[in-house]
């Protein structure tokens, strides 16, 4: 008896994905499914690596899914920025600017961390924080200087909008298919091909399966070198927080305790191509030094978890008159 290897499919990249199973259909083909029993099952396998094939076209593909990742970035660090702003003017010692700051403060408060909503809640909540900026609390907005930022956020937000849409009317029409739904449905169809070679190979006293067998798990072999070498890869390219993007951190007032401002990290990773928001204590965490007195403080940012390495960042901190 000779058994079919093993192979973690869902590790292969789209791509290999899509080759691996190319190579598994010609070979049954050239062996013919009807000799090697398995006529239905290899119908199955062929209608669903045909649906695979087709999502994985261009046609199927968004041109616009990580522009509109990158965009969501990057008015994330807009609105962060803004609020840090703001709340670096609460005690501030001129009395006009501190009280401008106190009313904008208190307006973006219901709102919350808008950055950790979904696409829709947080475009839609940073239109109506721009509406009342540029409303109700244009005269406070004025006084702090802090128009740029609004206009900032505003264009920001629009452009993720239009993006929003463009991908819309570009995928109006298309058929409802993505690679993560059909993957393990092809997956799961050649796992039924495999089962129904191995109880006949299991039944078979004429060896008939062992060359087709010997064939399918030398492409198996391959694609799990592929699979161990991009592991490798991966492990190999460092998530260093070097590398790392954080929000400005605004001037804090002097409280004559530790002074802890909120620090926003963002990394681009090379990997998958994409901007990720950290979570501190699980992918990074903040060291503060020479935090208490007026003067330039320090806040280290360490890797945690899948990330390494440090980045530092400092911050004034200013007696409030």
């Amino acid at each position: 008896m000779i058994n079919i290897l093993l192979i973690a499919l869902m590790r292969l990249k789209n791509s290999e994905h899509l080759e691996f199973f190319e190579e598994i259909i010609n070979l049954i083909k050239k062996f013919g499914a009807e000799a090697l029993g398995i006529t239905v099952e290899f119908a199955v396998l062929e209608t669903k690596y045909a649906e695979e094939k087709k999502c994985a076209s261009p046609k199927t593909k968004s041109n616009y899914t990580e522009k509109i990742k990158e965009t969501d970035a990057a008015r994330d660090v807009s609105f962060l920025g803004l609020v840090q702003y703001v709340k670096s003017y609460l005690n501030y010692f001129d009395p006009a600017k501190a009280d401008a700051a106190q009313r904008i403060w208190n307006m973006l408060q219901p709102y919350g961390n808008v950055t950790i909503k979904g696409y829709d809640g947080e475009t839609a909540d940073i239109d109506n924080i721009v509406i009342e900026s540029r409303g109700n609390y244009a005269v406070d907005v004025d006084i702090i200087e802090a128009k740029e930022r609004v206009d900032k956020m505003a264009t920001d937000n629009q452009t993720f909008k239009i993006l929003v849409e463009k991908r819309y009317v570009e995928q109006t029409g298309r058929p409802d298919i993505s690679m993560k739904k059909i993957r393990p449905e092809v997956d799961h169809a050649f796992n039924g091909v495999v089962t129904k070679v191995t109880a006949l190979e299991f039944l078979d006293t004429t060896g008939k399966y062992i060359p087709f067998i010997s064939e399918l798990n030398k492409h198996i072999a391959h694609y799990k070198t592929l699979i161990k070498q991009q592991e490798a890869h991966n492990k190999a390219i460092a998530k260093n927080l070097a590398d790392s993007n954080i929000t400005e951190i605004a001037a804090q007032a002097y409280t004559g305790t530790h002074v802890t401002p909120l620090v926003e990290v963002f990394f681009f990773d090379k990997v998958k191509q994409k901007m990720n928001k950290l979570v501190e204590d699980k992918d990074y965490k903040l060291v503060f030094e020479n935090n208490i007195n007026a003067g330039t403080a320090t806040v280290i940012i360490k890797g945690k978890g899948s990330y390494t390495g440090k980045k530092i960042s400092t911050f004034n901190i200013v007696h409030v008159e």
